[in-house]
């Protein structure tokens, strides 16, 4: 059993797309323990507080004339208030703009690579060539070879090493 997420009150703090994952996967994992749509609802209902809460009330009692009829459709609900009409654009936007800064270390720079990546819902064969060119120059100058043959986790994990023994070479000076 895993533990539920915090209450959703406004959807920042948790923020709602972290709350959404984790109560989806809480419903997932946990199917067993909350196997009907009826407990589904109870239980997305019981992890809001405040204005999230008062979203949902007006349509869970039973003589609610729109009636939620699972989890997903409250979700859905909250997705309309508190999620981002706008984020696939800003992200992506974000997502074009980023590029590791010369001196910054890679893996300063990769976790938000990545989350962007994610959330931009960049496919995974076009993530390896938008990495290579993110690259600060200084370590692109580092990186000889040819890497078509690798993978985009092959070439993290590259860029990862090369890292490591140049501040491994440094602390040698």
């Amino acid at each position: 059993m895993i533990p539920g997420p915090p209450a959703l009150s406004d959807g920042i703090e948790p923020d709602f797309e972290v709350w959404k994952s984790k109560i989806e996967n809480k419903l997932q994992v946990n199917a067993d323990h909350i196997s009907t749509p009826e407990l589904q609802m109870a239980y997305v209902f019981s992890r809001c507080e405040g204005p999230a809460a008062q979203h949902l009330a007006p349509r869970m009692g039973s003589d609610a004339t729109l009636r939620f009829k699972n989890a997903t459709d409250m979700i859905a609900h909250l997705n309309t208030i508190y999620g981002v009409p706008s984020r696939s654009d800003q992200v992506f936007s974000q997502y074009r703009d980023v590029s590791m800064e010369y001196g910054q270390r890679f893996i300063e720079f990769f976790p938000t690579f990545s989350l962007l990546a994610e959330r931009a819902k960049i496919p995974e064969e076009r993530r390896k060539g938008d990495l290579l060119r993110k690259l600060s120059s200084d370590l692109r100058v580092r990186m000889t070879g040819n890497f078509q043959n690798k993978s985009y986790y092959e070439l993290v994990e590259i860029c990862k090493a090369m890292e490591y023994h140049q501040l491994n070479h440094q602390d040698r000076r």
